[in-house]
């Protein structure tokens, strides 16, 4: 073989290098936005979670918020007059759902929101809470939990978040 001159064998490495290079490309790029589709999706259960916690175990501050909404600093389902929390105030539940309805950007600073959301109660398949907005997207969190109202009767709390 004289210098300056390559094989066969020279070039077909070279393509073999230049396909797997790309072959690699292509898998990182397709892979890295269903991780960050993944982790998304994770963070907005986990708020819609929190939110859940917030309120069936939080009795709001102060305890007695729902008579005087505009003096609340947060709100919370959870009955203040038992002397476990995770108890559902009827009362309560009316005042957030008149909230949510009347003045959606309050009740969000109330509970500290940075998402939108949208939660249902049901007391005996009837709604006592029921604020939901419109949303458009793919990424949308939903949880529901059982709850314990104060008459001793069980519902369900249904979170979204978008």
């Amino acid at each position: 073989m004289m210098k300056g001159q390559a094989g066969f064998e020279f070039y077909a490495a070279i393509l073999l290098f230049v396909i797997a290079i790309t072959y690699v490309f292509f898998q990182i790029t397709t892979a890295f936005p269903k991780g960050l589709e993944e982790i998304r999706r994770q963070t907005l259960l986990s708020e819609a979670f929190q939110i859940s916690e917030i309120l069936i175990k939080d009795a709001g501050e102060p305890n007695d918020w729902y008579l005087n909404v505009s003096n609340a600093k947060r709100i919370g389902l959870a009955n203040e007059s038992f002397s476990q929390l995770g108890i559902i105030s009827f009362r309560k539940s009316k005042v957030v759902n008149d909230t949510c309805n009347l003045n959606y950007n309050l009740f969000k600073k109330l509970l500290g929101l940075n998402y939108d959301v949208g939660i249902l109660l049901k007391h005996e398949n009837v709604p006592i809470i029921n604020c939901t907005r419109p949303y458009s997207g793919i990424y949308v969190a939903k949880i529901s939990r059982i709850v314990s109202f104060e008459n001793r009767s069980y519902g369900e709390l249904t979170v979204w978040v978008y």
